[in-house]
C-alpha cells in the first residue's frame, strides 16, 4: 500500500484539512533545505513536496522561480535530490513527493528515474507538464505504478470535461487542484464557477482533493473547508525565507506552519 493512501485516510478520520508544504531542493542552500524540512514536519505538515530545481518552471510564480534559479546556481543535481529524500525518509514517516518538470525526468531516463525515486523514498510524483497523450511513447504512468509511485494529476478550472475524465482514470492518491488561472503564488478568489468545477470533479473522481496556488493565511484555508481535503502552501514559505535573508529563523517558519495547522 502506498503511504499516501494511509495519510489521506488518517486525515479523513480526523475531520480536518490536511497540509502539504513545498520546498525547492537547494534553496536557500542544501543544508538549509534539510533544516527547513525538519521544521515543516514539526510544524505539522502531512505531506512535503520536494521540487527538483529546473531552469524554466513554467507553472511556478516568481518566488518559486527565484528559488529554482538560486538552487541551480549551487549546481543541485538529481543525485542531491535523491540523497536528501533518502535521508528525510529515514527520519520522518510522512509521505514525500517529488515535484518537477518532465524534461528533467526525460534527461535522466523515465524508467530509471521512477526506480531511483521509489528507492530513495518518494511516494508520488507531481509532474504538471506530462500529458496523458504521451504515455504510449514515454510510459511515465506505467513506470510510476510499477514502482509504487503515485502520479499526482493537476487540474484547473480551465480543464475540459474530457480532460477531467482522462485524469479520473489515471489519478492516484489525490488530485492537485489549481484554484485559478495562473501560476503558483497567484492569489485568487473562490467563486461560483470554481465551486461548480469542484462539483464536477467530485462527481467523476472519488479521490481526495488538494488545493494550492496563493494560499498563505488561516482565512484562505478556512474558506476551503468542505471544498478541499488538503491545502498546499508553497510560495508563502519561500517568501518568509526571502524576507529573513541570510539569518534564517527556522523556528519562526515552524510557528507559521503550525499556525496554519491549528484549529482547522
Amino acid at each position: 500500500m502506498n503511504n499516501i493512501d494511509t495519510q489521506t485516510e488518517k486525515i479523513k478520520k480526523s475531520g480536518k484539512l490536511g497540509l502539504m508544504t513545498h520546498v525547492v531542493v537547494g534553496y536557500p542552500s542544501l543544508k538549509s533545505t534539510e533544516y527547513l524540512i525538519e521544521v515543516l514536519v514539526q510544524g505539522g505538515s502531512d505531506f512535503i513536496e520536494l521540487q527538483i530545481p529546473f531552469s524554466d518552471p513554467l507553472a511556478d510564480g516568481p518566488l518559486i522561480m527565484q528559488a529554482n534559479e538560486e538552487a541551480l546556481k549551487q549546481h543541485i543535481h538529481m543525485r542531491e535530490v535523491f540523497k536528501l529524500l533518502k535521508k528525510c525518509k529515514m527520519k520522518y514517516k510522512i509521505p514525500f513527493l517529488l515535484m518537477g518538470y518532465f524534461n528533467s525526468i526525460y534527461s535522466y531516463g523515465v524508467m530509471q528515474f521512477c526506480k531511483d525515486a521509489s528507492k530513495a523514498g518518494a511516494s508520488g510524483l507531481i509532474i504538471p507538464d506530462i500529458p496523458p497523450e504521451e504515455e504510449k511513447y514515454e510510459r511515465f504512468f506505467h513506470y510510476c505504478l510499477e514502482n509504487n509511485l503515485y502520479p499526482i494529476r493537476v487540474l484547473s478550472p480551465a480543464s475540459t470535461q474530457k480532460r477531467i475524465m482522462i485524469n479520473s482514470y489515471l489519478a492516484k492518491g489525490f488530485l492537485y487542484i489549481v484554484r485559478g488561472y495562473g501560476v503558483t503564488g497567484s492569489s485568487v478568489k473562490l467563486d461560483r464557477r470554481f465551486n461548480k468545477f469542484i462539483e464536477g470533479i467530485r462527481k467523476n473522481i472519488k479521490l481526495p482533493l488538494a488545493m494550492g496556488f496563493g494560499i498563505s493565511t488561516k482565512k484562505q484555508i478556512s474558506a476551503l473547508k468542505g471544498i478541499a481535503d488538503i491545502v498546499v502552501v508553497g510560495s508563502a514559505v519561500i517568501e518568509l525565507i526571502i524576507k529573513q535573508g541570510i539569518n534564517l529563523d527556522f523556528k519562526f517558519i515552524e510557528r507559521y506552519v503550525r499556525s496554519l495547522k491549528e484549529d482547522r
